[in-house]
């Protein structure tokens, strides 16, 4: 399976942090929501997750940009599910951090989340400002929000 996703996929041992565990361990200027942080009290923002391997597609599932959630859902393979923030978003950083690479730079990914009010929450345009961290409807057709996806661990 390594071998046949190599060229799409990244493999990352995630460790049982949250996302602001991650923010409060790497340097500010890698997230774009430095001061304005609305996910703060989010409880997706709090969730520690367990530690675990996980195969994180590189970039957005392809043509899944000005479709809706649904759309987006139903491209997705068997062996395939959408990721949690936290767990791209930990990709997108540790990927970064281990080998200069930016994921993510002109695009947004929606991830599995809802935030408190039921709207997705959506990781991407990694860029000199950070990485950005947002929340969509389901709903939206946009051309920059494309959906993340990993291979479903067992």
């Amino acid at each position: 399976m390594l071998e046949a996703c190599k060229d799409t996929h990244i493999l990352v041992a995630v460790l049982p942090l949250s996302i602001l565990d991650i923010q409060g361990r790497v340097p500010r200027e890698l997230f774009y929501f430095k001061d304005d942080q609305w996910h703060k009290s989010q409880a997706f923002a709090k969730e520690k997750g367990r530690a675990g391997w996980h195969l994180v597609r590189k970039d957005t599932v392809p043509n899944s940009t000005s479709k809706t959630w649904q759309e987006q859902q139903s491209l997705l393979g068997k062996d395939d599910e959408t990721p949690t923030a936290r767990v791209l978003i930990y990709t997108v950083i540790v990927t970064f951090l281990a080998i200069g690479v930016k994921l993510l730079t002109n695009i947004y990914a929606r991830v599995s989340d809802l935030d408190s009010d039921g709207s997705r929450v959506i990781v991407g345009y990694f860029d000199a400002g950070g990485l950005g961290a947002i929340y969509g409807w389901d709903v939206g057709r946009f051309g920059d929000f494309g959906v993340a996806s990993a291979r479903k661990s067992d």
